[in-house]
């Protein structure tokens, strides 16, 4: 019983990382990359604002939850599902925001309303399902 009960945790165990997407190659995984663009935004959003302001991001647009791309490019080009991707790593980043984007989980702020609310215009965004990225 006990090599049967080993085996099946195992077998589960195996299952529920090959239907996370864990297993096989990082690199170019979208749905790889889509979960850290969301882990990465879900940790702005949830951490202090102090954290932040070295990174271009003021403590209003942190209180709205507002975060710039380069923000999400800085913390995410050099990870291997980026870096390596074959369509190369901005490129990869792109394609998750756009994904996200399409799927309305994120909206992009136009650069007119960030220049008059926040003084500065880079490509940013603001979250618009908040299930998918509080969870």
């Amino acid at each position: 019983m006990w090599a049967t009960d080993l085996i099946v945790e195992q077998t589960e165990t195996l299952l529920a990382k090959f239907l996370n997407g864990e297993t096989g190659s990082k690199a170019g995984n979208e749905a790889h990359q889509l979960r850290e663009v969301i882990r990465v935004a879900r940790e702005y959003i949830t951490a202090p604002a102090s954290k932040y302001q070295s990174s271009g991001c003021t403590e209003e647009m942190h209180r709205l939850g507002v975060f710039t791309q380069s923000y999400l490019s800085r913390r995410l080009i050099n990870m291997p599902a980026f870096s390596e991707d074959r369509i190369g790593a901005t490129n990869a980043l792109k394609r998750a925001l756009n994904n996200l984007l399409e799927a309305d989980e994120i909206r992009e702020i136009p650069s007119k309303q960030m220049a008059e609310t926040f003084g500065v215009k880079p490509r940013a965004f603001a979250i618009s399902s908040p299930d998918r990225f509080l969870t």
